[in-house]
């Protein structure tokens, strides 16, 4: 079979998403610490969701409150993400978004006391958000290419990427 012009083999892929998709996960729970391990592999979507209403409750209370719907359009992309992942890997979809929403709930809960590091976190968020697509409406896309699961591989690493830098800059606080 002719390969796509432009289009380099993935060897992480290896035709099997939830294996690269664990793989990444792996690699960035190894750069935990470990205090942080437990909380993040358990994370979902519903925790980050009442953090953020822990959250705007407390700045309405003490009058800061800051535009949080600027993070929703990443909440619905990610959301999107785990609604194609759990039909493309049903058993595995919960252990991968994890270390998407654990991360956002430390940086979250880190930064709401600052400000400043608060309002560039919400911002990156919604800059990230942007950026992704309604993939719950490629589903059938996503399920018959592998290219199509190529780009969301990527997008789950870019998204750990971020998670990783910004939770060694805000875990330094902590230690």
């Amino acid at each position: 079979m002719a390969q796509t012009f432009g289009a380099i083999p993935d060897k992480d892929l290896r035709d099997d998403l939830g294996d690269a998709l664990t793989q990444s996960a792996d690699e960035f729970k190894a750069l935990l610490d470990t205090n942080h391990v437990w909380d993040f592999e358990k994370a979902t979507s519903r925790d980050v969701y009442r953090d953020l209403q822990a959250i705007q409750f407390q700045r309405q209370e003490k009058r800061t409150m800051m535009n949080l719907s600027r993070i929703q359009m990443f909440f619905d992309g990610m959301d999107g993400l785990q609604d194609v992942l759990d039909e493309l890997e049903p058993s595995r979809a919960s252990s991968i978004m994890a270390y998407v929403w654990g991360p956002m709930r430390f940086l979250l809960k880190v930064t709401t006391v600052n400000d400043k590091a608060f309002d560039q976190i919400l911002e990156v968020y919604q800059r990230l958000g942007h950026n992704i697509p309604p993939l719950e409406e490629y589903k059938q896309f996503f399920a018959g290419s592998l290219d199509a699961r190529r780009c969301l591989l990527h997008l789950y690493r870019d998204v750990l990427e971020f998670h990783r830098l910004a939770y060694k800059l805000f875990s330094l606080r902590r230690t």
